[in-house]
């Protein structure tokens, strides 16, 4: 489970755009400026960085659903169930 995290935390400790988009979308409730103040971005940038990420979504949870076959899905489950 640790992998899951470690890519979002190493951006989220190099002060990375996408850190705070995923701050935006994830983090216990946080508001806008307060993410905004920590990672140093305008209003302007922050939106429409969040604006951009969510416009691709349907497109990236597309793509990923059909690399994933069933039997992914099945030991994944098993793992996490163990």
């Amino acid at each position: 489970m640790a992998g899951l995290y470690a890519l979002p935390h190493m951006l989220i400790c190099s002060g990375h755009p996408i850190a705070a988009v995923l701050n935006m979308l994830v983090e216990e409730p946080v508001g806008f400026t307060v993410v905004t103040a920590r990672y140093g971005l305008g209003h302007r940038r922050a939106r429409q960085l969040l604006l951009d990420a969510l416009d691709r979504w349907p497109m990236v949870l597309g793509g990923v659903c059909k690399e994933i076959d069933p039997d992914a899905v099945a030991k994944a489950h098993a793992r996490l169930a163990a």
